[in-house]
């Protein structure tokens, strides 16, 4: 009985401090994200904060972001413009996740990329032209799925 009660502290425990984590990344990602997303509108290429940027286009699987700011980035950078796209792979608890959004102009469609890396993944991907999202647990194959995805998104 006790040891069950004990093992249950340390899981709220373990909870609580994921739930803090989480909160510090969303309170990163709301200093950091007008700041990028500046610097992309200004046309800015190459390599900023584990983001690679060509015209707009944007790839990343940085360890340094969660599925907060790949949401949240990817929305408001295809909402200030319409030829700007962006493509983030993550690990989410067993899973690699990758996040696509596209904005109408970029030439870009997020549903094939999605279900593409999806595919590498062993998972499944699905979405519209504009935002797609997928995954798989096959994370043997994310170097693979990375590198397919970069040049998939900045051609």
């Amino acid at each position: 009985q006790e040891g069950e009660s004990k093992k249950q502290e340390l899981e709220n425990i373990a909870k609580q401090e994921l739930e803090k984590k989480r909160e510090e990344n969303k309170e990163k990602a709301r200093e950091q994200i007008p700041i990028l997303l500046e610097k992309i509108m200004a046309g800015e290429s190459g390599e900023i904060d584990g983001i690679t940027i060509k015209n707009k286009i944007c790839f990343t699987s940085s360890e340094n972001y969660d599925d907060y700011f790949h949401q949240t980035f990817g929305k408001k950078l295809i909402a200030k413009d319409s030829k700007a796209a962006f493509c983030g792979s993550f690990e989410s608890g067993p899973t690699v996740r990758i996040m696509v959004y596209a904005g109408a102009e970029s030439g870009v469609n997020s549903g094939e990329i999605a279900k593409e890396i999806a595919s590498i993944l062993g998972g499944s991907g699905g979405g519209d032209a504009k935002f797609a999202q997928g995954g798989g647990k096959d994370t043997s194959k994310k170097d693979k799925a990375v590198a397919k995805a970069k040049s998939m998104i900045l051609g």
